[in-house]
């Protein structure tokens, strides 16, 4: 049985995907497609909530903590309300279009605000408590970022009503007034501020009496609730503002705000409601993408790199914060996977590649010159193949690029394996398979026999021969001294993701776009063998177990599936991944690791 260990991502693309939990002991976040439930003290205490089949966007959690809503981007762009205590789903909520741009919770009563992308510009006022719709608006093609669920709106007296006050913070600064009684939500035209500013992230102060709205351009507009008028305009940054969260001078009565930037830095700005000033500036160099607060102390807040960082701000006199990195993560989806004895490489979209110990402890973190799109771990470097036709390499302990083969293809890199302590082999997106000399970084031989991407490459134990698997349905069979084709074998159709070579070095094994897993002789042509998955599924990566009794595949589907390599039959699942599963590697001693198009990293052991 194979069991999920550990786990390590976190999406770093939108600006409101983590939330501290009022117990101050956990947080939610998003990882691709799933929702992930945290332990600050214990990184690997995570619990995973899966529903969407589509990037998260947005998440909010209402005030008790007990449930959480998430919105998602892309063609099912659902609203999902999860349980937190029982960590099951409560509602799918399926009104909205196109993805969804913003949540919130009511500070009080059982509501839920969503609201959609422009191409929706639906607003849509929940009932958690039964699911069901209690108002809603449909605006035209009005981008919002952020939505506030103000205060009770007050009559001439100051006293509250049965209405609510609501703020859209966009392109517009709207003010709307709901009446859960008569189901209606109704634009206060005449106190709506600032068209043509674009307002990115907004809060309101400790004290109810002001919003201070970030945009765009670094400045933060300090709104007066009850006369819903700006009183002042802040620069506070120089670079997009990400988030604004409310904070507490203990010097002064009244409340202050925290800036999240892209420029890195979280900033604290105090101020008695007329007067405003910058007390503290933490950076944290990296752009900031979603920051949350709990109380007056505690701080989590994600970067454009995948840092999950902890920021005690308790101390609002200091001009720094104390900061604890939790996690380091990609950022975006990963490519590839290699490993060298207990450590392993991961190549991603957010433009790293990073080395790994079997602790899951990232041990460096190389930035690349070019896309990277594949990776082979060496001994003391790290070799990135990329989308520019170069083959990189970054050392292992500092991640710092120390050479590269420029122009080494004249198409993408798409594969690459490491033959020996001088030699490379590498593939690419036209089909052509190159023998490299690493220390003279000299090209010793270059073949073109498949017609599309190659997809990956496997080497015999005597290193005297390869294998090559493509898109285009076939894998070849390479005569790495004569530097020529041995033999090649061909499926009917879909390209073929990954093979892996068994240790009889006759037996392989392909992973291929037509659904099946392959079983193949090398001494014969045809297929021997072939197992068929469920409808809809593919085998993307293959990989053998070290005792030659079963096998694990990666499927598109993002579940792990392991078979009997003497009867084929499927013996176990593993759920970690929320989408398309691209690659796996064996650390020894019964450790597994499979990463994602989700940005996860999965840690696996068999029981």
């Amino acid at each position: 049985m194979i069991s999920l260990q550990n786990v390590v991502g976190c999406s770093g693309v939108y600006s409101d995907t983590i939330k501290l939990l009022p117990d101050g002991l956990h947080y939610v976040y998003s990882l691709g497609n799933s929702l992930v439930m945290s332990n600050i003290n214990d990184s690997s205490d995570k619990i995973f909530f899966r529903g969407h089949d589509g990037p998260i966007s947005c998440i909010a959690v209402d005030p008790s903590g007990r449930y959480c809503a998430t919105g998602q981007i892309g063609q099912n762009s659902d609203v999902i309300v999860w349980d937190l205590v029982t960590n099951q789903m409560m509602y799918r909520f399926e009104e909205h279009d196109f993805g969804i741009s913003a949540l919130t919770f009511s500070s009080e009563g059982p509501f839920l605000i969503s609201y959609g992308v422009s191409d929706d510009s639906h607003l849509i006022v929940w009932n958690i408590s039964n699911g069901t719709i209690v108002a809603h608006r449909r605006f035209d093609r009005l981008q919002i970022n952020d939505i506030l669920w103000v205060d009770r709106v007050r009559d001439l007296k100051r006293r509250p009503t049965n209405q609510f006050l609501i703020a859209l913070l966009g392109v517009q600064f709207v003010f709307l007034t709901f009446d859960p009684q008569e189901g209606s939500l109704d634009v206060d035209i005449d106190h709506s501020i600032m068209r043509g500013r674009d307002f990115t992230a907004g809060c309101i102060s400790l004290d109810c009496l002001r919003i201070y709205a970030g945009t765009s351009s670094g400045d933060v507009y300090v709104i007066d609730i009850p006369s819903r008028r700006v009183s002042q305009t802040l620069q506070v940054s120089s670079t997009l503002i990400q988030s604004v969260l409310p904070g507490e001078d203990k010097d002064i009565t009244s409340a202050g705000f925290y800036v999240g930037s892209v420029d890195g830095t979280i900033r604290f700005w105090s101020g008695d409601g007329v007067q405003f000033f910058e007390v503290s500036v933490q950076q944290l160099g990296n752009p900031i993408c979603s920051c949350d607060i709990l109380g007056t102390c505690q701080m989590l807040a994600t970067t454009s790199t995948g840092e999950v960082v902890y920021v005690d701000v308790s101390p609002t006199t200091a001009s720094q914060f104390p900061v604890s990195v939790l996690s380091h993560n990609h950022s975006d989806e990963i490519y590839d996977v290699s490993s060298m004895g207990n450590n392993f490489a991961t190549v991603s979209k957010d433009g790293t590649v990073r080395v790994w110990d079997d602790a899951m402890r990232m041990l460096s973190c190389g930035y690349l010159q070019a896309e990277g799109h594949c990776v082979a771990l060496g001994q003391t470097v790290a070799f990135v193949g990329c989308t520019d036709g170069s083959i990189r390499g970054h050392d292992t302990l500092t991640g710092e690029h120390i050479w590269v083969i420029d122009k080494a293809h004249t198409s993408p890199v798409t594969a690459l394996l490491v033959m020996d302590k001088r030699h490379l082999l590498s593939g690419d997106a036209s089909g052509t398979f190159r023998v490299w000399d690493v220390r003279q970084q000299r090209m010793l031989a270059s073949i073109h026999e498949h017609t599309m991407p190659i997809t990956s490459i496997s080497l015999f134990a005597d290193k005297k021969y390869a294998l090559t698997s493509s898109s285009d349905a076939q894998f070849i069979l390479w005569d790495l001294e004569a530097y020529r084709r041995i033999s090649i074998h061909s499926i009917p159709q879909g390209a073929i993701y990954g093979l892996e070579l068994c240790r009889d070095q006759k037996t392989i094994l392909t992973a291929s776009g037509d659904g099946r897993i392959g079983y193949w002789d090398i001494t014969k042509t045809g297929m021997i063998d072939a197992i068929e998955l469920e409808a809809g599924v593919l085998p993307t990566a293959i990989k053998l177990h070290e005792d030659n009794s079963k096998y694990i595949v990666g499927c598109s589907d993002g579940r792990i599936r392991v078979f009997s390599f003497t009867t084929a039959e499927l013996t176990s699942y593993g759920t970690g991944h929320g989408h398309r599963i691209t690659g796996i590697v064996s650390l020894g001693q019964n450790k597994w690791v499979s990463v994602g198009l989700d940005g996860a990293i999965c840690m696996w052991s068999f029981q």
